[in-house]
């Protein structure tokens, strides 16, 4: 093999390279599910700190964005709705709906994509 040759295969095998670093559409979305997931996993601990700073009195739904909260939006996300709320025994449900088309339910069962549909009313 000549010189030549190296030189032209070596452009191809870097951009070879390129491209296996490059992300699937379904891993960018697994991405931002897993960050939306942890904003929820923040509200929760949020609303359960409100509960307790508001004299272990249940806390109606609010909105996650209000600033007592202090929750920032997401760079990886937009958040559609989000809601939150503490029962008198301060467990805190947090219902999210994203711009990029899935829902999070964070409750005593844990924080998890959901159906829309499966959002309960936290009004």
């Amino acid at each position: 093999m000549t010189r030549p040759h190296l030189l032209l295969l070596l452009p191809c095998l870097l951009l070879t390279a390129c491209k296996r670093g490059e992300v699937s559409d379904a891993d960018r979305q697994q991405t931002i599910q897993t960050q939306a997931i942890r904003y929820v996993q923040i509200a929760q601990v949020a609303a359960v700190n409100a509960f307790a700073e508001q004299g272990q009195k249940a806390l109606p739904p609010t909105p996650c964005d209000d600033p007592m909260f202090g929750l920032k939006p997401g760079r990886v996300f937009t958040v559609q709705s989000c809601t939150l709320r503490t029962d008198d025994r301060g467990q805190a449900t947090v219902a999210a709906t994203f711009k990029e088309g899935f829902a999070v339910l964070g409750d005593a069962q844990g924080v998890r994509v959901v159906p829309e549909g499966d959002l309960p009313p936290l009004n």
